[in-house]
This record gives structure tokens, C-alpha cells and sequence, in this order.
């Protein structure tokens, strides 16, 4: 006699009718009821429908021997309520010491609780989603992971070593991708949207014009010599709102897409991000561009735009966007260029000496006070600039009583930050000072309308903690998403990560069920692997074909 089928588990299949479920001893399960509880009798196995099961490869059983071992993750306030509920036949409370047998999910689980009565009672430990097509969704609790994963900076091996020191059963690397994916959809959506609030209140409250400024990073620390970062973003920020205004994000490979381009096969349908085929440096001026092309398609007008001194990046942008967008430089990158210059005049040898580092310290923090107290004062500027060589010899002619403290209190005036206490007095560093000082007067109408990208270089280290510069997450979608994970935390705050809307939480293309089983077997050619030279070149769109 041919034996009844069984699934992979070695459990018996079930016979459906009428979204009822017959189990091994011809017992009745209904199974098609979305309540939180699913009666089963002692004997009867778990119910396999759909939608009593989560669709995750997580889903294992344990014995009742184990089930109380190690620790877990609970909703509170739910767990506690479907306890107190208790059976549905003899409606008497529930207790932990009773459970027969435990299902997990990720951090989730699913235990069977023997009442008083004898029935075996199912009680989840968090709320699930109902946003899938055949039964219901994932457990919060696994989304929530895939939300953090994103929000901490970290990845799957990290959340797996954490929860295995503390004897939590963990979720998963594939179901963890899933989860991080499903989240990640969610988040983009909602950095955009935030991108375009920000925008519009911007526009409100500038009257001639948008003044933004703006800034690149990498996901790959530069040498000096070589930068071979595979991606890149850009972010630009309102001068009266301090706000994102807009951000883009550059890739320069597609794991996927490689892996089928070497065996010589054709790239499974997957969410490819790469839309970038240049040099990494290159990324900056592009980015810059599709961030300001998206403004101007909004029908907003930018009159300014704050940035490093970077001439590619704003030759660029007036030869692709608008030539008469003007050019303000960053106070930061200007003083740090001036430091530099000094210590570049330290390296002579017969100037090491008198030129140490808590003079050039000195001599810097006179150079931002010119500038600081000079705002759109470019004569006073200039005047000003070519004084401090002379104020630091001892000269104090040419200096004005509103900032120099010999003219305020000669008496008990101390050049204390100079070594030992005295006015320098060598003539050769004299003479590379005034040389220095009396470059810099010369553009005094350039520093004079200087303004700082300060909210920029403090977004770039927000995304090296989402997407820490010694980890690689540029070959697939993950990179797009941390930074739009620190776009949402830059203009919504750190709230928006705790009170997550899982309603917003969407699946993406590649993780579609129904696609994929219409998909199977089938092939979707990528061609952009192919492409060299200039066909991506300056192009913001990726060049896969949708099928």
C-alpha cells in the first residue's frame, strides 16, 4: 500500500477543503481564521497553511524539552494580552511553564501552550504584518532588525555575533538580506520625500534665488595619490533651512551583474544600482549635476552654490545646468588651505625653527578672526590681513583698535601665544608672511562672502557610521540605502527609526514572490557590464533593460 506524502520535514501533507486542514487523525484545523490563536489538539502537528506560517526560511521547531532554554525577544504588552486571553474553549489564562513545543521565526517565535483543559493553544510573541497576498506577513520584530541593520551601521555577521553572545536564536543571513531589502524600499521613499518638504520650505523662505551648498563623500578612504572608491555620494543643503535639499548616490559595479558577466551567463532579475562607469573622483562634479538638474525640474532656481574651491565640479554645473550660478568657497576648506601653506613654509630648514606649530596655531587663529569680523567688508578685510604680519613683529601701525589688544591695554599687553612670550623677530619669516598675507588680501571680495559647508562634511560622517569605510556594501543596493538612512536621520532626527510606520514598509522588485515564480527559469540580459569608456560617462541613469 503506497504511503500517505510528506514534506521535505518528513511531515504528513494535509488534505484542503473548504480552507479546512484534515491532519493525520482526520481532526478538523480551520485554518483560513486571522486571529492570533490557532486551536490544535495535543495530538495534532502545527498547521501548514500559509497563513499561519510566515514565508521565511526561518521557521523551525523545537522540542519541548528546549523550549524554555536561552532568551527571546517579546512584545510585552501583546504577549502579555494573548496569555491573559488565555484558551478559547475553557477561557482560562495561559502559563509559560506549559509549553509543549516552540516554532521560531527569525526573532520571533510561535509557542504551543497545553492548557488546563488539554488543548494546545498558539501564542505568538509580536504583532506581524498582513501585507503579503497568501496569509500574513513577517513578524515586526524581523522588519525591525532589517530597519537597524541599516540605522547601526552594521551587517549580518555583526547582528549575528551579538545575538549569539547573548543566547538569542538569531534570523538567518538570507531571510536577514530579505528583511534589510524590504525595509530599505521604505526608507528611500521616505528620504525622497523628505528631500522635497525640505525643498519647498526652502524656496519659501529664500527670496532671490536658492543658496545651497554642497559636498561629496566616498565609501573608501583616499590615499592622496589614488582614489579607487566604488561608490560615492553628494548632498546638498539649504542655506536657510539647514536642511537636505537633495542627494545622489554613485555605483561603479553590480555584484550580480559581474558574477553572470565572468560565467558567461545572463544576469538574473535583480535591483542593479549601477549607474556609474568613470573614475571615482569624477563622481563629484556628475553628482552635482543630477542633484541641481532635479531642482531645476522641480521649477526651483539656485543662485548660489558653496563649495570647495574645485573648479571641475563648477565648470560642470555652468556648462551643464546654468552658467549663471555663482560660486561662494567654504570657509573651511580656505583656512585649512592657509594652514597648509604655512607648514609648507615650516619645511625650510632655516625657518623650523621660529615658525614651530604653536606659532602657525597663532597665526591661523588671527587669519579666521580677519575673516569672521570682515563678513562683506572686503576693504576692512584686506586692510586687515596685511596688518597681522606686522602684529606679529611687534608693529601695531597698521592694526585696528577693534581687534588687537596691545592698542585696547598697551601696558599689560603679553604676546602670550607666541614662543615664550616675545614678538617674532626673524626677517626671512617675515618676509614669507607679508608674501602670504599679501595673496590672500588679493582676492579680500572672494573672503569676504565666505560660507561653510560644515552640514555637509557632519552628513558625511553620518553615512561612514551607516556605511563604515572598512566594510564593502557598494556591489549591491545596500550603500543607496545607508545613505538614504542618514538623509531621513539628518532632516527627521533619530525618532524615525523608533516609531517606524510598517505600513510604509513595501517589498521590493527583486523580492516579489509572484515575479519570481513567473520568472523562473527565465533569464534578464544586463548590459551595462559591457559598456566601457564613455558610454556611462557623466550619466546618471542606469542603462539596465526592464523587462
Amino acid at each position: 500500500m503506497e504511503g500517505r506524502k510528506r514534506f521535505k520535514n518528513g511531515r504528513f501533507k494535509v488534505m484542503k477543503k473548504n480552507n479546512v486542514e484534515t491532519d493525520i487523525n482526520n481532526n478538523n484545523v480551520d485554518c483560513g481564521s486571522d486571529n492570533a490563536h490557532v486551536t490544535l489538539c495535543e495530538s495534532e502537528p502545527a498547521c501548514q497553511s500559509k497563513s499561519c506560517a510566515e514565508s521565511s526560511t526561518d521557521a523551525k521547531e523545537v522540542d519541548s524539552e528546549y523550549v524554555l532554554h536561552g532568551r527571546r525577544i517579546i512584545d510585552f504588552k501583546y504577549f502579555a494580552e494573548m496569555l491573559f486571553t488565555g484558551c478559547p474553549s475553557c477561557k482560562k489564562p495561559l502559563h509559560l511553564v506549559n509549553v509543549v513545543k516552540e516554532r521560531k521565526y527569525g526573532l520571533a517565535s510561535i509557542f504551543y501552550i497545553k492548557c488546563e483543559c488539554g488543548e494546545v493553544t498558539s501564542v505568538a510573541t509580536g504583532r506581524r504584518q498582513n501585507d503579503e497576498k497568501n496569509g500574513q506577513g513577517s513578524f515586526h520584530i524581523n522588519t525591525k532588525l532589517g530597519v537597524a541593520l541599516v540605522h547601526a551601521g552594521i551587517g549580518e555577521a555583526a547582528i549575528s555575533r551579538i545575538f549569539a553572545t547573548l543566547n538569542i536564536p538569531c534570523i538567518s543571513p538570507k531571510s536577514l538580506k530579505k528583511q534589510e531589502r524590504k525595509a530599505g524600499s521604505a526608507i528611500e521613499k521616505i528620504a525622497n520625500e523628505s528631500c522635497d518638504n525640505a525643498l519647498a520650505q526652502e524656496a519659501e523662505q529664500s527670496s532671490n534665488g536658492l543658496v545651497l551648498s554642497y559636498d561629496a563623500g566616498w565609501q573608501k578612504r583616499g590615499s592622496g595619490r589614488n582614489y579607487s572608491s566604488l561608490s560615492g555620494h553628494g548632498s546638498m543643503f539649504g542655506l536657510e533651512t539647514k536642511k537636505l535639499v537633495g542627494f545622489s548616490v554613485k555605483n561603479k559595479t553590480c555584484r550580480k551583474c559581474d558574477i553572470a558577466f565572468r560565467k558567461g551567463e545572463i544576469a538574473s532579475p535583480h535591483d542593479c544600482r549601477k549607474n556609474w562607469d568613470g573614475s571615482s573622483k569624477a563622481m563629484e562634479p556628475a553628482m552635482a549635476v543630477d542633484i541641481l538638474n532635479n531642482i531645476k525640474e522641480k521649477g526651483h532656481q539656485v543662485r548660489t552654490i558653496v563649495m570647495d574651491d574645485d573648479a571641475t565640479t563648477i565648470a560642470k554645473i555652468r556648462r551643464e545646468v546654468d552658467e549663471s550660478i555663482h560660486k561662494s568657497s567654504d570657509r573651511n576648506h580656505t583656512v585649512k588651505n592657509f594652514t597648509n601653506t604655512l607648514y609648507t613654509v615650516q619645511k625650510d630648514k632655516k625657518l623650523h625653527k621660529v615658525l614651530s606649530s604653536k606659532t602657525i596655531n597663532h597665526i591661523k587663529k588671527c587669519f579666521c578672526y580677519a575673516l569672521a569680523s570682515n563678513k562683506d567688508s572686503p576693504s576692512t578685510l584686506r586692510d586687515n590681513l596685511l596688518a597681522i604680519p606686522h602684529h606679529l613683529y611687534g608693529d601695531h601701525q597698521k592694526c585696528s583698535e577693534t581687534w588687537c589688544r596691545y592698542l585696547q591695554r598697551p601696558d599689560k599687553y603679553i604676546p602670550k601665544n607666541l614662543p615664550y612670550g616675545k614678538y617674532l623677530s626673524d626677517k626671512e619669516l617675515f618676509t614669507e608672511l607679508n608674501q602670504i598675507f599679501t595673496q590672500y588680501s588679493e582676492i579680500a571680495d572672494k573672503l569676504s562672502t565666505l560660507e561653510s559647508t560644515q552640514r555637509n562634511e557632519n552628513f558625511n560622517q553620518m553615512v561612514a557610521h551607516k556605511n563604515p569605510k572598512n566594510r564593502c556594501y557598494s556591489t549591491s543596493e545596500s550603500t543607496s540605502v545607508r545613505v538614504a538612512a542618514a538623509v531621513c536621520q539628518q532632516n527627521m532626527g533619530e525618532q524615525l527609526m523608533k516609531n517606524w510606520d510598517f505600513p510604509l514598509v513595501e517589498k521590493p522588485k527583486s523580492m516579489l514572490n509572484e515575479d519570481k515564480r513567473k520568472d523562473k527559469g527565465k533569464k534578464v540580459k544586463c548590459n551595462h557590464v559591457h559598456l566601457k569608456g564613455n558610454a556611462l560617462r557623466g550619466k546618471g541613469q542606469s542603462t539596465q533593460k526592464q523587462t
